[in-house]
């Protein structure tokens, strides 16, 4: 969801004063912006498409944009399988993000949804079938990076551990 500085910045682009008036208070530090912001922006789930669509006089380039929105952040995920078990693999455990807005609109994650499009075509073109080890090449790649862990298992195996997924 966009911060209050981009809509502050895209604010002069709305060419209705109704429209330009909202992204302006919404961009202020006022309460009555923060509330506003809260309501319009956070509780109902809206990014940059869902605002540019509910705001039709609102037409920013589109490099004036680009240079506004922030960068994709890396995601990090566990490794959720054991390298005795798959040396030449890993698996990762991760959640889909896919839901409904208050606005009716549907929201998906970019990482999870694309690790999701990837599974679909590993599925279809019939990879699924090969054995452990064997070489299936996907359409596409998908720069990953695996950091050293620090985290160690008890020495004795009978002890009991706890671990919490957030």
């Amino acid at each position: 969801m966009p911060n209050t500085q981009i809509l502050k910045e895209i604010a002069q682009y709305a060419t209705d004063e109704n429209d330009k008036t909202l992204l302006t208070l919404m961009g202020s530090y006022s309460e009555e912006g923060k509330i506003q912001y809260k309501e319009w922006i956070l509780d109902s789930c809206r990014s940059i498409v869902a605002i540019l669509e509910d705001l039709p006089s609102l037409k920013p380039p589109l490099d004036h944009l680009c240079e506004l929105l922030p960068r994709l952040h890396p995601r990090y995920y566990s490794i959720s399988s054991s390298p005795k078990v798959h040396p030449t693999s890993i698996h990762i455990t991760a959640v889909i993000v896919h839901f409904e807005t208050p606005t009716k609109r549907v929201a998906k994650g970019v990482a999870t949804n694309c690790f999701k499009e990837l599974y679909m075509k590993h599925q279809a073109i019939g990879c699924a079938q090969h054995k452990e080890g064997d070489t299936c090449h996907l359409p596409g790649r998908l720069p990953i990076f695996i950091r050293k862990s620090t985290f160690r298992l008890p020495f004795r195996f009978q002890t009991p551990i706890i671990m919490i997924g957030m």
